[in-house]
């Protein structure tokens, strides 16, 4: 009997959703908006729950306060190969400066890799490493992240050796006598 009645309170309606938006309306103060999404992601409404932490972190709450929550709520929400969008949204909202959305991002990261969600972590952690001009405090933590990843046997879609990718994207497919052969035969063919 008590499963049942759990079950019915965590039923929200988009009504009573609504209802409890206009209560706050443009006067809810950060702890007010923190306590409700806190409320929502407990109730699995992890959307709703997104959208109230990100407001709190714009009127100033610190998103690293939040972050196992909003970590929690992207995982429920997205598939690892559509999260890096979300997320750069996301940061969008949250932060003003560059450094501020990588730092939100690789926490982000790091909290999924944390809680057992390695393809969301892994997912994010590639496209990390891309960026160019990474702080080194920041690119201290990324490397720890991706050596952890990159050590895990779990994972379905590995990570490569950033060595191995640029030493095949260097050297061309075919011996050297089949390129040296292609670069003959296009030579004589345009002449």
């Amino acid at each position: 009997m008590a499963g049942a009645a759990f079950d019915e309170v965590q039923q929200l309606s988009e009504e009573q959703i609504a209802v409890i938006r206009k209560g706050w309306s443009e006067n809810a103060t950060v702890d007010e908006l923190v306590v409700c999404a806190n409320s929502l992601h407990a109730l699995g409404r992890y959307d709703d729950a997104l959208l109230e932490f990100s407001k709190s972190v714009q009127k100033g709450y610190s998103p690293h306060r939040v972050i196992g929550a909003l970590a929690d709520c992207l995982v429920h929400l997205h598939e690892p190969q559509h999260l890096l969008g979300v997320i750069v949204g996301l940061t969008a909202d949250m932060a003003r400066s560059n450094k501020e959305r990588y730092n939100i991002t690789l926490a982000l990261a790091e909290q999924m890799w944390k809680t057992g969600n390695g393809e969301h972590a892994a997912a994010i952690a590639r496209r990390l490493a891309e960026y160019k001009g990474v702080p080194r405090d920041y690119r201290t933590r990324l490397d720890a992240l991706l050596k952890s990843i990159k050590s895990s046997k779990t994972l379905r879609t590995p990570i490569p050796d950033p060595d191995s990718q640029t030493s095949v994207a260097r050297s061309p497919s075919g011996s050297i006598f089949e390129r040296i052969r292609k670069a003959l035969s296009s030579f004589t063919a345009s002449r």
